[in-house]
């Protein structure tokens, strides 16, 4: 890919491209001549042995042998044309064949096209070339604990390299977008902590666009070349959110609802949240006097409604993590 097909800052675009046949590379002249030689000689060869034998009975019958002979070729060339002549590919549908005595693989993309006959056909080598979405949940190890990234992406066949996705199936083609984004998001998160990574969904969508533009990762292969050893066009890439592990999280959320519970003790006493911790620190409110207030910030808050669940508060580990939070 080149950035500078890029209109729009890397992580907010996408890389749709248009798939007509004309993209498809292969040598279309000969593949004419072929068939229109092909067609004379079933046509022609037929017309001229029955024209060859009625002249054998009269010379009038060598005319209606040369056009019975004429029929039954053109018959056979109804049934062998769409067979092995032509291909035909609905819209946003290609097709992989293979010729037989040089073993290279041929697309052919939307439309109607001629093809050698002795190219060889199955149900395989049928593409879509619409998008396909993906959601990819990769496990991510930060400085303090795993994080779990939400990757959703499209990509879609490229017509112009379409050989190369003989054998690959979806399944291969999610594992390895996995393996690759996964080693570049532990490149960028192995020395994060998970909350700075959880911060971090922007500037990381902006860098796996920039890494899908030509980086190289961990192993040594750019986007471009992992696109084309499956035949694929990234159209986008983005990372939705980061998630934490359960046990990680209820902790995160208890000490979410404690610093909600401090702001509201705070404002009983006409204080910020900051001049609060800095009392507390001094000693000139103390932790008994802090305690009857958490308790009428708790029943306060239940009576206002807010989700703040706390059964039972350790006054002095409180007042020592918002004293740490708050605190000058």
């Amino acid at each position: 890919m080149s950035s500078a097909a890029l209109p729009v800052k890397p992580g907010y675009h996408l890389h749709f491209r248009s798939q007509y046949d004309n993209r498809a590379p292969r040598a279309r002249f000969p593949r004419v001549a072929v068939a229109l030689a092909t067609t004379a000689v079933i046509v022609g060869f037929p017309a001229s042995i029955g024209g060859l034998i009625g002249s054998f009975i009269s010379p009038e019958a060598s005319g209606l042998g040369a056009i019975v002979g004429g029929s039954i070729g053109g018959a056979v060339l109804t049934w062998f044309a769409p067979k092995r002549l032509f291909i035909y590919n609905e819209e946003w549908s290609a097709y992989v064949s293979q010729d037989m005595w040089l073993g290279t693989m041929v697309p052919y993309g939307p439309g109607l096209s001629v093809s050698f006959p002795w190219e060889q056909r199955n149900k395989t080598g049928n593409y879509s070339l619409r998008p396909h979405p993906e959601v990819l949940m990769i496990p991510v190890q930060t400085k303090t604990s795993k994080v779990t990234v939400k990757v959703t992406l499209e990509y879609m066949f490229d017509l112009s390299n379409l050989g190369q996705a003989i054998g690959a199936d979806a399944e291969a083609i999610k594992t390895d977008y996995a393996s690759f984004i996964g080693s570049f998001l532990t490149q960028k998160l192995s020395d994060m902590d998970a909350e700075t990574a959880r911060k971090s969904v922007r500037s990381l969508n902006d860098m796996l666009a920039e890494e899908f533009m030509g980086v190289e990762d961990a192993k040594g292969m750019t986007p471009a070349e992992f696109e084309g050893q499956f035949g694929i066009i990234t159209v986008s890439i983005t990372i939705g959110e980061l998630s934490l592990p359960e046990d990680v999280e209820r902790t995160r959320n208890a000490i979410d609802e404690a610093e909600e519970l401090f702001k509201v003790t705070a404002a009983l006493y006409g204080k910020s949240p900051e001049k609060l911790a800095t009392d507390l620190e001094s000693g000139t409110i103390t932790h008994e006097q802090f305690e009857k207030m958490t308790n009428r910030a708790m029943a306060t808050s239940k009576n206002a409604n807010m989700n703040i669940n706390v059964v039972e508060v350790n006054i002095p580990e409180l007042v020592g993590k918002m004293i740490a939070r708050f605190a000058k």
